[in-house]
């Protein structure tokens, strides 16, 4: 089993490592182009290199960042602790759907 010491990236016949564009991210990870801005805006998505203007992101970068992203174990989040599953609307950044009786103020 290859760790993420051995691996190397894939390099073309000019010897550069290959660069992906935010679609081919996108496209790759089966999120929108939004989210994959929305995730470097917010320092949470994969390195990347701005060529001419144009975000790309090199596939060891992409790499390094998605096994960041792995679960220790089946379930569990990075904290090491077991998710803990919540009902519709429970989730604590959810507002209420619903008025206060005057009884519940």
């Amino acid at each position: 089993m290859r760790t993420s010491r051995s691996w190397r990236p894939p390099i073309t016949l000019s010897g550069l490592e290959p660069l992906l564009s935010i679609q081919e991210l996108a496209e790759y990870l089966d999120v929108p182009v939004t989210t994959i801005r929305d995730w470097r805006t917010d320092g949470k998505g994969s390195c990347a290199i701005k060529v001419g203007g144009r975000v790309r992101f090199a596939t060891s970068d992409v790499l390094a960042w998605l096994l960041r992203q792995r679960e220790p174990e089946p379930g569990r989040g990075h904290s090491g602790r077991a998710r803990v599953a919540r009902g519709p609307g429970t989730h604590p950044g959810t507002r209420r759907r619903f008025k206060r009786s005057p009884r519940d103020r």
